[in-house]
C-alpha cells in the first residue's frame, strides 16, 4: 500500500552527531524528561505503524540495548494496550539495559509485552517467528553503529532483509551510518523509516535511499530548540516544494522560441540512445527548441521516437 511521508518533511538534514546534540540541549537545557521524550518518540511511531498498516497481523519487535531498543519495546506496550498481536525479542540481552532503555523494558513488560531473549531461543525460533508475521519493526541499532554490525545483530538483519513482511524501521534502519548513508556490512532494507528530531543526512545519501524506504518524520515538538542547540545542518533537502516558487510561470500563449535552444551532440555508433535519451530530458526539463547531432543511422529512429527534437545526421 502506498505510504505517506516525503512531502511533509523539513529541508534541514543533520549529522548523527549534530541530532544527538539537539537531543541532548532537549534534555539538559530545556528540562524535557528523557524517558518521556522516548514514550513521545514510540508513540509517533505507533501512530505512523497503524496509519500504514491498519491490520498488520502478528507483530514482530525486534530491540537492541541503547535508546533505539527502548523506542522499540515503548511501540511494543503501545501495541499491546491496542489490541494487536506482538511479538517481541531482545536481539541484546536486557541485562545489558541501562537508562532509560532499561525503564522502556521495565513499563513494556509491566503493560503486558512477552519478551522473548534471543540467547534463550532454540536454533532457528527468530528466524522463523521473522519469516512468519505481518510487519517487522526494527528497533535494533541506532545512529551510534559506524561499522559492520556484529553478531547476532548481523544474522537477524539478514533475517529480516529475507522475509516477506514488510518493515518499520525505528529512527534509523539498523546497519545504516546515520550520516553518510554508508553500509558496511548488513543493513536491514526498510519499507519505511519513522526518524526523529532531526533528518539524518544518511536517510537520503548514500545506500539511504536504498535502505530507509519511506522517510516519515516526527519532530517531538522540538523544531524550535533545533536552532537554538546551535547545531547547524550537515546539508538541505531539494524538492519540488521547495523550487516551484523561484521558477518563473510561463505564459499560456508564450512560444517555444523564447525558452532557449539546446544542441546534444551524441550517439556513437552503438550509443545511439544516449544521445536520443538526452534530447528528450532537455526538452521535458523545458528548453524551448532542441536539436540532436547523431550519426545518420539514427535520425530515422529518432524522429520516430520524438518527433518534437530536431535530428540532424
Amino acid at each position: 500500500m502506498p505510504l505517506s511521508g516525503g512531502h511533509s518533511l523539513p529541508e534541514d538534514l543533520y549529522s548523527a552527531d549534530a541530532v544527538r546534540e539537539i537531543d541532548r540541549y532537549v534534555i539538559d537545557q530545556q528540562g524535557v524528561d528523557g524517558f518521556d521524550l522516548m514514550q513521545a518518540a514510540a508513540a509517533g511511531a505507533f501512530r505512523r505503524l497503524v496509519r500504514n498498516w491498519p491490520e498488520p497481523g502478528r507483530v514482530l519487535v525486534l530491540c537492541g540495548a541503547g535508546n533505539n531498543g527502548g523506542d522499540g519495546y515503548l511501540v511494543a506496550a503501545n501495541a499491546v494496550r491496542h489490541g494487536l498481536d506482538v511479538d517481541c525479542i531482545a536481539v541484546a540481552p536486557t541485562g545489558k539495559l541501562s537508562g532509560d532503555a532499561r525503564k522502556a523494558w521495565q513499563k513494556s513488560v509491566a503493560d503486558g509485552v512477552k519478551v522473548r531473549e534471543l540467547a534463550d531461543l532454540g536454533s532457528g525460533d527468530a528466524q522463523r517467528s521473522i519469516a512468519s508475521v505481518g510487519l517487522i519493526v526494527d528497533a535494533m541499532l541506532g545512529t551510534g553503529v559506524t561499522g559492520a554490525p556484529r553478531e547476532p545483530f548481523a544474522a537477524m538483519i539478514d533475517a529480516c532483509n529475507e522475509a516477506p513482511a514488510p518493515v518499520m524501521a525505528i529512527d534509523l534502519p539498523s546497519g545504516l551510518n546515520a550520516t553518510t548513508g554508508a553500509v558496511v556490512g548488513q543493513a536491514i532494507r526498510a519499507n519505511a523509516t519513522v526518524t526523529f528530531i532531526g533528518l539524518k543526512a544518511g536517510l537520503f545519501t548514500g545506500q539511504g535511499a536504498e535502505c530507509g524506504g519511506d522517510i516519515l518524520f516526527e519532530s517531538l515538538d522540538t523544531d524550535d530548540w533545533a536552532s537554538e542547540s546551535g547545531q547547524q545542518p550537515f546539508a538541505r533537502r531539494v524538492d519540488w516544494r521547495s523550487i516551484r516558487s523561484v521558477i518563473p510561470r510561463r505564459s499560456r500563449t508564450a512560444h517555444k522560441g523564447r525558452f532557449g535552444h539546446v544542441l546534444v551532440v551524441a550517439g556513437d555508433r552503438g550509443f545511439g540512445g544516449a544521445g536520443l535519451l538526452a534530447a528528450e530530458a532537455a526538452a521535458r526539463a523545458g528548453a524551448g527548441l532542441v536539436t540532436l547531432a547523431t550519426r545518420p543511422e539514427y535520425v530515422s529512429p529518432a524522429l520516430a521516437r520524438c518527433p518534437s527534437v530536431m535530428v540532424q545526421g
